[in-house]
This record gives structure tokens, C-alpha cells and sequence, in this order.
């Protein structure tokens, strides 16, 4: 391989997992709100966190892109660094706009069935474990990619079991929240955004994958 992609290569690698530390930290302040708003407290003093960090990842993403756009031709696969960027600024924003739905509702005393909002919380739960993954593939992506391929199944494992809460709280709030709209639809767009973290987690580790496998494959 040659110096100028190794040190590129290397380079990506680092503000990459820079990002993925940043999304990790707005899914722990996205669970910290969730659990807020089932405990009756303050989702608008967590709230302001999790727009921050949004705003830092895609500080990140900027850097990122603009440093790869310098590189040119220098970086082969270049495509799937940039497509785990921007799925990593899609978690930060979805995980806004979750945050400011919980915040909504707070404000507007509509207060979601128990149920839906511990399924909430596995599904963010599910999603810190998934970016645990995507962080280590990364970090191993260089010196042993094998075992970036093996998280990368997990993290769709994950993914699967997501889909599965998904289903199921989805059902939930059609049967303890028909009777308020209001509440029905916000919870959906909520639940909605939280499993959607989880697909692009997925996307995100199908990226890796990709470019574990070209790794592999040179070894």
C-alpha cells in the first residue's frame, strides 16, 4: 500500500471513530431524556445536550468530507468513509429530533403509556450497543479486520432485535393511545426515529464490512 493512502487511510480512520464517540455520547444523553420524561423530569434541561452534540457530529462530518475532497484520488473506497460519515450525522439528527419530540410532549403534559417508553429505552439501548461495535470494527479495521467483520454481524444481529421491539411497541401504541391522537402520532414519529437509528447503524456497519472484506482479501 502506499504511504500517501496509509496515512489517508489511517487519517479517515481517526476522525471516523472521533464521530462515532460523539454519536455515542448523543445516544447516552438521548437516554438520559427518555428516562427524564419517564420519571417526570426536566426533558428541556437535557434536551439543549443533545442538539450540541448533534451539532458536533456534523462538525465532524464536514471535516471529514472536506478532508477526503482534498485527498482526490488518494484513497481508494474513499465512497464508503464518506457513507459511514453521513450515516453517523443521520443518527445525530434523528436522535434530535427524538429528543425534541419527548421534549414536546413534556411541555404539553401528554404522557406516553410506561410501555412505550421503556421500549423506547431498549431500542436506544440497543443502539449504544451497536455503536460499542461499529467503534471497535473501526479501531480493528487496520490490524485486524476479521474481527471488524465479526461486529459487523453483530451490529445486524442487533438490528434484527430492533426490528423486532419496533414491531411490537408500534402495535402498543395503536391499542393504549388510539383515544389521543396527539400522543399516538408524536410516539410513533418518536419510536420511528429510535428504530431508524438502528437501521442506519446497520448501513453503517454494511460500509465497514465492505471495506473489511477488501482488507481480508489483500491479507
Amino acid at each position: 500500500m502506499p504511504a500517501e493512502t496509509s496515512i489517508a487511510e489511517m487519517n479517515s480512520i481517526d476522525y471516523l471513530t472521533m464521530m462515532v464517540r460523539d454519536v455515542e455520547d448523543v445516544l447516552a444523553v438521548l437516554e438520559e431524556a427518555v428516562k427524564a420524561y419517564a420519571g417526570g423530569n426536566s426533558v428541556s434541561r437535557v434536551y439543549p445536550k443533545i442538539r450540541d452534540l448533534k451539532n458536533k457530529v456534523e462538525d465532524g462530518k464536514v471535516l471529514i468530507m472536506e478532508y477526503l475532497m482534498r485527498l482526490g484520488e488518494a484513497l481508494m473506497n474513499a465512497r464508503s468513509y464518506i457513507a459511514v460519515a453521513q450515516g453517523l450525522d443521520k443518527i445525530a439528527q434523528l436522535s434530535d429530533g427524538a429528543g425534541y419530540r419527548l421534549m414536546l410532549l413534556e411541555e404539553n403534559n401528554i404522557r406516553l403509556d410506561s410501555k412505550i417508553v421503556e421500549s423506547v429505552i431498549e431500542l436506544v439501548k440497543t443502539a449504544r450497543k451497536q455503536m460499542l461495535l461499529i467503534r471497535d470494527s473501526l479501531e480493528k479495521l487496520r490490524l485486524n479486520p476479521r474481527k471488524s467483520l465479526s461486529n459487523c454481524s453483530e451490529v445486524s444481529k442487533l438490528e434484527a432485535l430492533a426490528d423486532e421491539t419496533y414491531r411490537n411497541t408500534t402495535f402498543s401504541l395503536y391499542t393504549l393511545h388510539s383515544g389521543n391522537i396527539v400522543a399516538l402520532m408524536v410516539g410513533k414519529e418518536i419510536v420511528d426515529f429510535v428504530e431508524d437509528i438502528c437501521d442506519f447503524a446497520k448501513l453503517i456497519g454494511e460500509e465497514i464490512r465492505f471495506l473489511a472484506l477488501l482488507k481480508t482479501a489483500s491479507t
